[in-house]
């Protein structure tokens, strides 16, 4: 007993002492190793320390736990009490995208608009890596809110600010067929805009001219509608002239009104939560492992602890297919289950609704009618198995009631929806019962590699109307007495089947749709076979398809068809040839071969061409298309030719024009929330948008479209911007509200850069990495290879050198020489002698 003592008495002494010699020894790097006859002659000392910078503002990418969050400011400055270590500071908005809870920090007792981290540092650790431009930050998940993946705290969604804006779009169509059968045409449409606060306005509208007997040069409203979001209800209030959005199970509709709305946004959920999944439950015996699969691929792993769990935030990717669920034990143990799961069911999450609700008169453009109606709807998530949806339209001469019910099983996904309808047709009081029924089915078999989908519609008999044939019938028609019961859909079905052979071998389709109708031996018939596979990069596309209407036993028409797409490479330019044949054996003249080239052209591919050559029977055509898009505008043309007697020509242009705080400013294109960048100094810099935007001369620009509610990075392209121009950053993050117009300031400096070459005396040789610090001490530049210093924002005065602690040097920078070189470009170089 006394030797085993002894024995590991021995080996724990030798333990702490190589411990205590380890300890005792920084680590070195020996100079010896680097190759050359300088190689002595190098400072390293400053690129040991491997955290500590000069105290400064930095951009720098924020990670927790290994997870990227945003790009922010981070003020470091020295501790005073601990020389060795540097304080952070960071924004609050930072803070609160890092979403830590109140154990850790409470952010309404903190007034600080820069939080220091120190207030966070007893169990969260906050490392920089400068190399790499980012900190690192490591948090315990028991200092981290819960909340499903892709949360944002509503605290941070922008408002944006004031402005206003007119997007339009014109086409111009001319066509000639000979023997005077000519036609000319012009069309408007018009989008426009002010946002004033948290309020915004809509209008649109459009207006054509022509000599075509069916246009009118008369401006027609659509719309013209007062919003404002909020996000306290997670809804939209809007006013005036609007159309209405119901979702139902199997359908949306949508009615114009005067009114009001209010309705619930899903944009507004965490990106996780916006469409269906189920909820993932269990008991877990210790801490577990909970492990997702879907067609054999692994979609989600989380670490749950001992006890009951409930997973609400589950991201499934766009195919269906069964859910393998894997609860594994800490010793290994595990318990497994399956979920259904249909992507092409609308069903809602579990314990999540929507709603809608809308009151107004019914109206038809600018005009409205002394109809009134309120229309609402109420969508709820029982359970992972079924969701329920309700809608009801109530007009003084229209009732709509809705009741639909989604189901998820094994055997597949159900939606079945029931529409009863009561209508007042006409100033006879001739009121028409009726009711529809709607089913769908899908299910997804192998893997997803199969699925079968099943629409099929019945309407109870020949009296189903719809709100708008009613309103029509009253008020645009005059209150016409018959009432049309020939023609009226009495049943319609649909079915798809497709295939996924594997990669090697494509993926074959097949589709029938028929169609009733009420007194008629009228049914409408279409199915269409096709094949689809690639090889090497050229794919191709061949089928069958045939239509048919029984009432007329001469309207039939079949078609066979091929379609090959070869993608061409030329001098790094990218097209692709296209191919094609259509065969109708019961019309020869309608059989057609083409042959076209398209892609696009420069460096933002900007330019867009489209030509084809098709020959039939009777006939050839060669028909073009060319486009381009700049900028402030999007030009496109098209025209077509048969070498005889008909061409066809027309031109298109599309923009924007927004006005704001600093000026008038143009775009190819607007979507209704969108980014405003100002960056004066920066003009002519391109921003990695794939819209082909450059910052116009007055040092703005337009990004036009932006995703509400969800992180957007506007990123300037660094291989643009002038040499001689610093900008505080290259990249930042916004999360606008829906409908919003986002400032996004980048605030640029012109310096003064130079490489300066010193000399020193006596032979004296300056090694790498010597520090250069100016008359106040302040650290400026390292010295690198052949005793050269790159310098930014230079102004004049008496530098210092220092090295080797105890060695240094002095040189100065006089105004004229600053004057004599500031026109060098990219940056000036001279030399100095440093004494």
């Amino acid at each position: 007993m006394k030797h085993f003592t002894l024995r590991y008495s021995v080996l724990a002494l030798s333990l702490y002492l190589c411990n205590q010699n380890v300890l005792a020894q920084s680590p070195q790097f020996d100079n010896s190793f680097l190759y050359g006859k300088n190689s002595k002659n190098i400072d390293l000392e400053q690129f040991i320390s491997s955290d500590k910078v000069a105290p400064n503002d930095y951009i720098l990418d924020i990670y927790l736990n290994d997870r990227y969050i945003t790009r922010s400011i981070v003020h470091i400055s020295d501790d005073p009490e601990f020389p060795e270590k540097q304080r952070y500071c960071i924004p609050r908005n930072t803070v609160k995208q890092l979403d830590f809870n109140h154990k850790l920090i409470d952010l309404d007792k903190v007034t600080s608009d820069c939080i220091d981290t120190r207030l966070m540092n007893h169990v969260v650790f906050w490392k920089l890596n400068i190399a790499e431009q980012r900190v690192d930050v490591t948090s315990p998940q028991s200092m981290l809110n819960e909340r499903p993946s892709g949360y944002i705290d509503p605290s941070l969604w922008e408002t944006g600010g004031n402005s206003a804006f007119l997007k339009y779009y014109y086409n111009y169509y001319n066509s000639d067929y000979g023997q005077d059968n000519k036609q000319d045409s012009s069309f408007l449409n018009v989008n426009s805009g002010i946002n004033i606060g948290d309020w915004q306005f809509r209008h649109s509208g459009s207006t054509s001219f022509g000599n075509n007997n069916n246009q009118s040069d008369e401006y027609v409203s659509y719309e013209n509608k007062l919003m404002r979001v909020l996000p306290a209800l997670k809804s939209q209030l809007t006013l005036g002239d609007f159309y209405t959005n119901t979702k139902t199970i199997n359908s949306n509709s949508s009615i114009a009104i005067r009114g009001v709305q209010l309705a619930s946004d899903d944009r507004m959920l965490p990106i996780s939560l916006q469409s269906y999944a189920p909820t993932i439950s269990g008991y877990a015996k210790s801490n577990a492992l909970v492990r997702v699969r879907q067609n054999q691929q692994i979609i989600m792993e989380r670490t749950v602890p001992a006890g009951a769990f409930n997973i609400t935030d589950l991201q499934t990717p766009g195919t269906g297919g069964t859910l393998n669920v894997d609860i594994i034990e800490a010793n290994g143990e595990i318990h497994s289950y399956d979920l259904p799961y249909n992507n092409f069911i609308q069903s809602i999450r579990a314990d999540q609704y929507r709603y809608q609700i809308a009151a107004g008169n019914f109206r038809q453009n600018s005009k409205s009618y002394d109809e009134k109606l309120i229309n609402a709807s109420f969508d709820y998530g029982l359970n992972n198995l079924m969701s329920v949806s309700s809608s009801a339209l109530i007009s003084n001469h229209y009732q709509s009631y809705i009741l639909g019910t989604a189901l998820n099983t094994q055997l597949g996904g159900f939606a079945l929806e029931s529409n009863f309808v009561k209508a007042n047709i006409n100033q006879f009081n001739q009121n028409l019962d009726s009711y529809l029924l709607t089913l769908r089915y899908n299910l997804a078999l192998n893997n997803a590699k199969t699925n079968i989908s099943l629409n099929s519609t019945v309407y109870g008999n020949d009296e189903y109307y719809t709100f708008d044939e009613v309103m029509q019938n009253r008020y645009i028609q005059n209150n016409s007495s018959a009432i049309i019961l020939n023609g009226r859909p009495k049943s319609s079905s649909y079915i798809q089947l497709t295939q996924n052979l594997g990669r090697q071998y494509g993926a074959i389709s097949a589709n029938f749709s028929q169609y009733k109708f009420w007194h008629e031996v009228n049914t409408q018939k279409f199915y269409q076979v096709s094949y689809s596979n690639s090889y090497k990069g050229i794919s191709y596309y061949i089928g069958m398809q045939h239509t048919q209407n029984d009432k007329y036993n001469f309207d039939k028409d079949t078609q066979y068809f091929v379609n090959v797409n070869i993608p061409l490479s030329f001098k790094k330019k990218n097209s692709n040839l296209r191919l094609s044949s259509e065969v109708y054996p019961d019309n020869n003249a309608l059989n057609t071969n083409q042959i076209g080239i398209f892609g696009n052209l420069g460096e933002n591919q900007q330019f867009g061409y489209n030509l084809n050559y098709a020959n039939s029977q009777d006939r050839d055509q060669l028909s073009s298309s060319l486009s381009y898009r700049t900028n402030p505008i999007y030009l496109a043309s098209t025209y077509t030719t048969d070498f005889d007697q008909q061409q066809q020509y027309s031109l298109q242009a599309q923009g924007a024009i927004v006005a704001h705080q600093h000026g008038i400013t143009l775009s190819n294109d607007l979507n209704d929330t969108f980014a405003i960048i100002h960056a004066k100094g920066l003009e002519g810099t391109s921003l990695s948008s794939g819209n082909n935007i450059k910052i116009d001369r007055w040092g703005n620009a337009i990004i036009p479209y932006l995703n509400p509610y969800q992180y957007n990075s506007i990123n300037l392209n660094p291989n643009t911007i002038p040499l001689n121009t610093d900008v505080d950053a290259t990249q930042l993050q916004v999360v606008p509200k829906s409908n919003a117009s986002i400032f996004v300031d980048f605030k640029a400096l012109k310096t003064t850069k130079a490489l300066i070459e010193l000399k020193s005396e006596n032979e004296v040789i300056i090694p790498m990495g010597a520090l250069v610090k100016d008359a106040s001490g302040n650290t400026v530049t390292t010295v690198g290879q052949g005793q050269q210093i790159f310098m930014q924002n230079i102004s004049s005065g008496r530098y210092t050198v220092n090295w080797a602690n105890t060695d240094s040097c002095e040189f100065d920078i006089s105004k004229n020489l600053l004057e004599e070189s500031k026109n060098q470009i990219p940056f000036a170089s001279f030399s100095l002698n440093c004494k």
